[in-house]
């Protein structure tokens, strides 16, 4: 569950596993989500409740991260970089046939590199190996789409206009890869 009392739960849990007493907390730092920095119910107000030195400041990663997604934003081969990559790994990932497809592609050709991973919009370390893994997997994500290309333009819908346009985009190089 993400509610804040069953995350408080688990904190209290982990510390007590670790032999972490909350009485020598002196900060708690979290994103602004309500669940973690609610000030009725959020984890850090009842943490605080129970250590009042335990004091609440937002993640400075987590507001890093924030301004370089906004910077990233406004430079158009990046963004258009990561809307590619996005659209690709959601072409893959929620269609269990594609899936398939992509792994037989990848046995096919004797790929030894770990699957695709999808973006994770405030996570940069994952966004990491979600780039990394789009360009180790580039030859079956490409072969993939040749494959299914003509179910995907049959249904003539949004997912399927803007995969057409990533997948160009990724096979003509019009991006960082």
């Amino acid at each position: 569950s993400t509610s804040a009392a069953s995350i408080t739960n688990t904190i209290e849990d982990i510390m007590l596993r670790m032999s972490i007493q909350l009485k020598d907390c002196r900060g708690q730092c979290y994103d602004e989500a309500s669940s973690m920095a609610g000030c009725k119910t959020g984890v850090a107000t009842s943490l605080l409740s129970k250590e009042p030195r335990a004091l609440y400041t937002h993640c400075y990663g987590h507001a890093l991260n924030l301004a370089v997604q906004e910077t990233v934003k406004k430079n158009h081969i990046l963004r258009d970089t990561l809307d590619t990559i996005e659209e690709m790994t959601k072409l893959i990932k929620k269609s269990p046939k594609r899936e398939t497809i992509f792994k037989k592609v990848k046995e096919e050709i004797a790929l030894a590199s770990p699957g695709i991973h999808l973006l994770a919009p405030t996570c940069w370390t994952v966004r990491a190996s979600a780039l990394a893994s789009i360009s180790e997997n580039y030859l079956a994500l490409k072969e993939t789409w040749l494959q299914s290309k003509t179910e995907i333009c049959r249904f003539g819908t949004s997912i399927s206009l803007d995969s057409i346009g990533s997948f160009i985009s990724f096979q003509h190089f019009q991006s960082v890869f």
